[in-house]
């Protein structure tokens, strides 16, 4: 991991996004951080993926990232940059599985990163320490659909069951 001696955000996006490495900048403070995320995302290619130490403080970043990047709620998941890859609202071993929303954001999240050319992630540290499928497996069993679209019965029975 590298640091950088910079005086000002520019020199910061500049140094870092020339480089293909883990960063770790320090001395940011409130919508700083955010900003220079979303310089970082707007001057660069690649994926970015911010760790926040809580469910809600990510929540927090994806707000801001979206604000600093001009991304309203509006938009459509494949719209997007910015998304949130939440943890799971239940504890572990508890028997008890995490409500739809949050499997939903999740694979809605996990297909951005195999669809999208330059996604933004926003997550949590007990989010990153859950177990995943592979990869092939979430883009093969992926499926956009779009609100009033029409899905055949059989055709969504097939891929029900392909899926498990």
């Amino acid at each position: 991991m590298a640091t950088v001696d910079a005086r000002s955000v520019a020199d910061i996006v500049s140094t870092i996004g020339t480089a293909r490495e883990r960063w770790r900048v320090f001395g940011l403070r409130a919508g700083a951080r955010p900003f220079l995320v979303a310089r970082l995302a707007a001057e660069t290619r690649g994926a970015i993926v911010v760790v926040a130490s809580t469910s809600a403080d990510a929540e927090g970043w994806a707000a801001d990232l979206r604000f600093f990047l001009g991304e309203g709620e509006e938009r459509t998941p494949l719209e997007r940059r910015v998304h949130v890859f939440p943890a799971w609202d239940t504890e572990p071993l508890s028997g008890v599985s995490p409500t739809g929303e949050i499997v939903g954001e999740r694979l809605s999240t996990l297909c951005a990163l195999g669809q999208l050319r330059d996604p933004v992630i926003v997550t949590c540290a007990d989010a990153i320490l859950q177990k995943l499928p592979p990869p092939e497996v979430v883009n093969g069993l992926a499926r956009y659909c779009v609100e009033g679209e029409e899905i055949g019965l059989e055709a969504l029975v097939e891929r029900l069951h392909e899926a498990g």
